[in-house]
């Protein structure tokens, strides 16, 4: 029984082996998806191997023949990878010079002459790996994309554009853009294909029935305004058409419609629009100042800023803005915009970078906080933070310490800004008015005289903190600043740079615990009475917008976005000692009634 077991596998070893003798043959070339291209040495008859060179391999590696038809691609001399090792010098000129061959090569090694760019890909890549280092390959990669889409010979339209045909008769460019231009299925497809066409400089009678096409879909009444108005433009700039009434139509509309149109636009498409304004509308500087005031959008901001400024009509803008900062309605995006572009535009807008100014942002970033709008609040605090230039100019401003003072207490209050923040804006007022440092010692004086009331709760966390501070991050600070000196040089040491930055804060930061936890009180729940608004109640306020309940908290319990308030904030100022029925006016500007009071538990 074993014998003829042994008899049978030796025959089918021999019938493997004739056959893989044959079809691999040494010389031969094949890919394998993991190993990558090699070549075959030599076939081992006896054990029924086939012994093979890849390039990824050190070594020669025996593989069972009954399996290589599986595993192996046989590759032809011809074929592109094979070359790209036989006839390295043409493949490598051909990659610099004319991409495009290569792709056609590729696609002719195909049965249909048709493969996804996936697969074209991949099959360059092999080919050129002995050329191009991955990255090289990647950029060398997206450049022929762009060339295949304006390729006569090949089609990248049928089906998907992922895949490429090769085609037998080629089809000129122009045609091939026509063609994908009523295939597309999107409008930004066939806006896109278009400008394309646009560049070719073909006559007007070439483009009539894109021209046709766009016209027709105006027509029909099924487009959003910007995509009319961009369909519009195509039409007549393929055209040669100056503005026409569809256009006309368009730049009429209301000014909350163009205002629309505006913030969907690119940038450069923005210019056209402005200008288009100023064509039509007798009115276009009123337009572009609402933009400007309106807008959420800071690049329709930026494009309408600048168009007013070539045409020499910042003054009435400036003018509402000014306004504006009076009645304590300037939009916050432009703001921001100001903030950004205050050093670009500084001659121009230093009617508006003044103490007024800087006293609105801050109460702007404390009233959005009061009003549970903290995502919309922290760009413009992070940007006044990280901005080295605003503050100081605004502060350029300032006739004397004493209205420098006023600001700085405006800071201080706001629960809104974190510690480092506060801390960066001190010391630059500070760097100003050095005198209000002074200021600041007898403020802390005063405080020491007057207990800040806590509660239990966050008494025990500032505590928490203390230690942790005292007794894990000093320690190891001190430890990074000694390790960071023993790499010598301090001077151009930035390890022992920010570690020392790192000790200024961590030190401030201990002073500033120490002198709030020896000036405290917890509030004890005797002390908490319903009769009038004070420290530990909740109350209940009503106003032209409804009912809403905050409760006053301890010094260090404020959770604004909760309508729980530090009784130090200036919102919570306002209602102290007030009973049911007074009347209070708030920061905001907002006049509101005492409904009810009652004990909360903090």
């Amino acid at each position: 029984m074993e014998s003829e077991y042994n008899s049978a596998m030796q025959t089918s070893v021999n019938e493997n082996s004739s056959k893989f003798s044959t079809q691999f043959s040494p010389g031969t070339y094949c890919y394998h998806n993991s190993f990558g291209f090699g070549c075959v040495q030599s076939v081992d008859s006896e054990q029924g191997c086939i012994i093979i060179k890849f390039e990824t391999q050190t070594k020669p590696r025996s593989m069972d023949a009954g399996f290589c038809d599986k595993i192996l691609t046989i590759l032809p001399k011809e074929h592109i990878i094979v070359e790209a090792r036989t006839n390295a010098e043409e493949i490598q000129k051909l990659a610099k010079d004319d991409p495009i061959a290569l792709v056609i090569r590729v696609l002719q090694s195909f049965p249909t002459h048709q493969a996804s760019s996936l697969k074209v890909k991949e099959v360059l890549n092999q080919a050129l790996s002995n050329f191009l280092a991955p990255n090289e390959f990647k950029t060398w990669w997206n450049g022929v994309q762009k060339k295949i889409k304006s390729e006569a010979r090949i089609d990248c339209s049928k089906d998907s554009p992922s895949n490429y045909t090769l085609l037998e008769t080629p089809v000129a460019t122009d045609q091939k853009l026509i063609r994908e231009f009523f295939d597309s299925t999107t409008l930004e497809q066939k806006l896109a294909k278009a400008a394309e066409l646009m560049k070719l400089n073909l006559a007007p009678a070439e483009l009539q029935p894109v021209v046709e096409h766009l016209n027709q879909m105006l027509k029909e009444a099924t487009l959003s305004p910007v995509q009319q108005l961009k369909s519009c433009w195509m039409r007549d700039d393929l055209s040669g058409s100056n503005a026409t009434a569809d256009e006309q139509v368009i730049m009429q509309s209301k000014h909350g419609l163009l205002l629309n149109i505006l913030d969907e636009l690119s940038k450069a498409e923005q210019g056209r629009f402005l200008s288009s304004i100023k064509s039509v509308r007798s009115d276009w500087e009123d337009t572009l100042i609402n933009f400007c005031t309106q807008s959420q959008n800071l690049n329709s901001i930026d494009s309408s800023f600048k168009f007013l400024s070539h045409n020499d009509a910042l003054s009435a803008l400036i003018k509402t803005l000014k306004e504006d900062l009076k009645e304590r309605t300037l939009s916050k995006a432009f703001v921001i915009w100001l903030i950004n572009h205050n050093s670009q535009y500084a001659s121009i807008l230093s009617p508006l970078l003044n103490q007024q100014l800087l006293t609105y942002i801050f109460q702007l970033i404390n009233n959005e906080s009061l009003l549970q709008k903290r995502n919309c609040h922290m760009d413009l605090a992070e940007l006044l933070y990280k901005d080295k230039s605003f503050v100081e100019t605004i502060l350029s401003t300032l006739p004397s310490s004493e209205i420098a003072g006023h600001l700085l207490q405006l800071i201080l209050a706001n629960q809104s800004l974190s510690y480092a923040k506060k801390c960066s804006f001190i010391t630059r007022f500070i760097r100003k008015f050095p005198e209000l440092e002074n200021t600041l010692k007898d403020r802390d004086t005063h405080r020491k005289e007057d207990k800040l009331l806590v509660s239990q709760a966050s008494l025990d966390r500032l505590q928490a903190e203390y230690k942790k501070l005292v007794e894990e991050d000093i320690p190891n600070n001190k430890a990074a600043i000694a390790k960071a000196r023993e790499l010598g040089d301090l001077s151009e040491n930035s390890e022992y740079k920010m570690a020392r930055e790192d000790q200024t804060v961590l030190q401030a930061r201990k002073v500033s615990l120490e002198r709030s936890l020896n000036n405290c009180r917890v509030i004890k729940p005797e002390d908490i009475s319903s009769d009038k608004v004070s420290v530990g109640t909740q109350v209940v306020l009503k106003s032209k917008a409804g009912s809403t309940t905050y409760t006053i908290a301890g010094a260090w319990d404020g959770q604004p976005e909760k309508n729980i308030l530090s009784y130090q904030t200036p919102f919570a100022q306002a209602l102290l000692d007030k009973a049911v029925g007074d009347t209070v006016i708030l920061p905001n500007g907002t006049t509101a009634t005492v409904q009810s009071i009652k004990p909360y538990s903090i």
